[in-house]
């Protein structure tokens, strides 16, 4: 069993026009409606992969009922802790002609403490214990930058192992817990690396390992991809990929490496299967939804190289 976290989920709904006029009646065609959020992206792709997950998360208001039928559409397992405030919703406008996406995405709710709790309580009676815990996305409002560091250090209490994929200072907590594994972009990286912990990026990769980091995977968007372990240093360029649908490509990047650990992949393998889950969700409208025969399709284009 996989869990999933989101804690700040939306209700994403994505639409496309010719292109868009700025103060005019602009015609828009519905493309989507999906649960969206990390957490929910990285269980609709294990989904796709045949591994059993749960997928938790904060949810309330007036479009919770809607999230909850969308994942019991999908057939996504789930438990959601009420909240009072209202779910956010994320509009994605494609504009056909420029083939331009905007996105709009909203702050997210106020949680209450008592809501905090509630979560915190069911993840320390967390039934049946998970392998793999993964901690992913942005924190909503009146939420405590630190909580992922508590919820880390709560799965290792219980030899559960976890992935943190986040940004800002959710990550800079986050890493001070050391998760066993780290996937982020280069971005998030340089941000966290100067701002909080004022180390040069390979300077935290190094002293992250040390500390029992067991491997951490920067991505760039469709550039390189660099992964380490603690033995191990590689590059990783994906397949070039044309298509607009890049929201939950790194969600499947991770859905697809704990497929590949739990399979015991080989490191070259594993890394291959991991970045072409997120190449394949690119051709999909729904984020984190792929078809596993691309998936395999794509591998042969990816290029791994190891490195000194």
């Amino acid at each position: 069993m996989i869990y999933t976290l989101t804690l700040n989920p939306a209700l994403d709904i994505t639409i496309s026009a010719d292109s868009l006029i700025k103060n005019s009646i602009n015609k828009t065609h519905l493309k989507s409606v999906s649960a969206g959020g990390k957490g929910f992206n990285t269980s609709r792709a294990l989904n796709c992969l045949g591994v059993k997950n749960r997928a938790v998360a904060l949810c309330g208001g007036i479009f919770r009922k809607d999230i909850e039928k969308l994942l019991n559409d999908e057939k996504i397992d789930f438990h959601i802790i009420h909240i009072s405030d209202s779910t956010r919703v994320n509009i994605k406008l494609i504009e056909q002609k420029s083939e331009k996406l905007t996105e709009l995405n909203g702050e997210g709710p106020v949680i209450g403490k008592d809501e905090i709790e509630n979560l915190m309580d069911f993840i320390k009676n967390i039934n049946p214990k998970p392998g793999y815990f993964i901690i992913s996305g942005s924190l909503p409002q009146n939420v405590d930058e630190s909580i992922y560091f508590n919820i880390i250090n709560i799965c290792k209490s219980y030899g559960i192992k976890t992935l943190l994929d986040a940004s800002g200072k959710p990550l800079y907590h986050g890493m001070l817990a050391v998760p066993d594994i780290v996937k982020i972009n280069q971005n998030e990286l340089g941000e966290v690396s100067d701002k909080y912990f004022n180390l040069k990026p390979e300077e935290l990769i190094r002293r992250s390992l040390l500390k029992g980091l067991k491997m951490i995977m920067i991505t760039n968007g469709p550039k390189q991809i660099q992964y380490f372990d603690q033995l191990n240093f590689y590059t990783i360029i994906p397949s070039d990929i044309k298509g607009l649908y890049k929201t939950g490509a790194g969600d499947c990047v991770n859905a697809g490496l704990i497929y590949a650990l739990k399979n015991n992949f080989e490191i070259e393998e594993r890394l291959k299967f991991a970045v072409s889950c997120g190449n394949a969700n690119i051709l999909s409208e729904i984020p984190g939804r792929f078809e596993i025969s691309q998936v395999y399709d794509l591998i042969p284009n990816i290029k791994v190289q190891k490195l000194s």
